[in-house]
């Protein structure tokens, strides 16, 4: 929760300090009263709680709701990922180390070209055919 307030903080922040384009019909605002109204807004939002106690307890409610929510949602996913890793795990165990086959090691085969009935489309007519790009 902190995190988003503090990205939006910043970003905010940033949005700011970028200069306006001149063609701009927004009126001129100085940094200094920006940084003011941003110090005056925190202490009006410090202030909330003793105007509005109602709000504020719902307010708290619904954020300690979503903290949980949260909570909860992090245990299931990670219950799924460890699940994930488990199966993983399983499926391909590790190699031995220090271990040699017993196997006679074969030499090694060139590779030969299958033909796929999807790869070889082309007649003979199609590949002696003129690019269109050269033609006026």
């Amino acid at each position: 929760m902190w995190f988003l307030v503090k990205a939006a903080f910043w970003i905010s922040i940033v949005l700011v300090l970028i200069p306006a384009p001149p063609e701009s019909q927004a009126p001129e605002v100085r940094a200094t009263e920006t940084i003011g109204a941003i110090a005056t807004a925190m202490q009006d939002a410090r202030g909330f709680c003793t105007r509005q106690p109602e709000a504020c307890a719902a307010g708290g409610a619904a954020i300690q709701s979503f903290g949980e929510r949260a909570s909860q949602g992090a245990k299931v996913l990670q219950g799924f990922i460890s699940e994930r890793l488990e199966e993983n795990r399983n499926l391909t165990p590790p190699p031995a180390a220090g271990r040699q086959s017993t196997t006679p090691a074969q030499p090694a085969q060139p590779a030969t070209r299958i033909a796929h009935p999807a790869r070889e489309t082309l007649t003979e007519r199609d590949r002696s055919a003129q690019p269109l790009h050269g033609r006026s």
